[in-house]
């Protein structure tokens, strides 16, 4: 989620008590390692560099204690850093990972985020029957655990696949189905992006007026925590999915959402809604003001395609790492092995010369009788 203003004055209160909890805990136990997976998280938006340090922290501590849990929280950091790289399949890759420490140590809740997890890249690549498939297993598992914000998660997730697809009615269902968790769960993000997607749905049947009350609706909780990534979602849905409204009131929408996005330095945001300007003038015959918000939607995505470059070979370097670390660990499970097959070996040796020896002992005690 981006912040802005109050809620990044907020994020950073929230980092620095963590950090000063850290600090004043040295003893590494549970509670140190997991309080580190969550200043990886909280900086995982905001400042990739420090994100990856703290999960390289989270990443060692919960080796060297073989802490599985530790362990699958160090891969979930890892995947949610690979997917703001857009590096989709190796984000998946840690999302198994983390899976697979998950049930070592029992940990479902962690299981259902990861699920959730691959199956939000597998929309990423429009791969939506992949998406649907991790999904609803992570559906299961939080119905399993009684976590209703998991689950109103899930359910969004599936609608936004039915959405892409034209598939209207199982967005629909979907909506339906997760809003009822959205209330239980009380959370002003999730019940925003749910009345975004309510919103968008009315529109489409050309409910005009439904379709604005959702979106201010959406406005209003995103409101409440100063939730700039929804209140950019909401003007973007609202320039998309309204038809008929004035051209002047869909321009003003998009520079909203362009505003808000150069504010917080969303580049994807900045991006995408430069480029539906772009297209809004051009449609407009207004070649100079077309030609002017194209170059900035190239410049943001040009941007973001250097930054991902960056980003993605510090993950690469990390992930050698973390493969090196692991030959390592083989190289010396193999080691160990091939001692105790030493010790095996010698005593066997050393039982064979000692029953040898007592046989000796015992043959020339009958030939000295004899």
């Amino acid at each position: 989620m981006l912040c802005s203003g109050q809620s990044a004055i907020a994020q950073n209160s929230y980092i620095d008590s963590m950090t000063q909890w850290v600090e004043t805990h040295p003893k590494i136990d549970s509670q140190h390692i997991l309080t580190l997976h969550r200043i990886s998280f909280r900086y995982s938006e905001k400042n990739i560099n420090k994100a990856f340090e703290y999960y390289e922290k989270v990443s060692n501590l919960s080796d060297s204690l073989n802490y599985d849990y530790g362990k699958a929280l160090a891969q979930i950091n890892l995947g949610l850093l690979l997917f703001t790289s857009a590096n989709y399949n190796a984000s998946n890759s840690a999302y198994f990972r983390a899976i697979e420490y998950a049930e070592t140590s029992d940990a479902k809740r962690l299981k259902a985020v990861s699920l959730n997890n691959i199956g939000e890249n597998f929309r990423a690549l429009n791969e939506f029957d992949k998406c649907r498939e991790y999904t609803r297993k992570a559906v299961l598992l939080n119905k399993e655990l009684n976590v209703p914000r998991g689950v109103a998660t899930n359910y969004e997730l599936l609608q936004q696949c039915d959405l892409k697809e034209h598939l209207y009615n199982d967005a629909k269902k979907n909506l339906l189905e997760g809003m009822s968790y959205a209330l239980k769960s009380n959370d002003s993000y999730i019940l925003s992006l749910y009345y975004i997607g309510f919103g968008k749905y009315c529109a489409i049947n050309n409910q005009k007026d439904s379709a604005n009350y959702y979106f201010d609706k959406a406005m209003e909780e995103a409101s409440l925590q100063n939730d700039v990534r929804n209140k950019y979602r909401t003007y973007i849905a609202k320039a998309e999915f309204l038809k008929m409204i004035p051209s002047n009131e869909k321009l003003e929408l998009l520079k909203s959402a362009y505003k808000l996005a150069r504010q917080t330095g969303y580049m994807e945001g900045i991006g995408y809604s430069a480029e539906l300007i772009s297209s809004y003038y051009d449609q407009n015959k207004n070649k100079d003001s077309s030609a002017q918000y194209f170059h900035i939607y190239r410049s943001a995505y040009d941007s973001i395609f250097s930054e991902n470059n960056k980003r993605n070979v510090v993950i690469k370097e990390t992930d050698w790492m973390i493969n090196r670390k692991e030959l390592e660990n083989k190289h010396l499970q193999d080691l160990s092995l091939i001692q105790k097959r030493d010790l095996v070996f010698k005593n066997i040796l050393l039982l064979a010369s000692f029953i040898l020896l007592l046989s000796g002992i015992v043959t020339a005690f009958f030939i000295y009788k004899n």
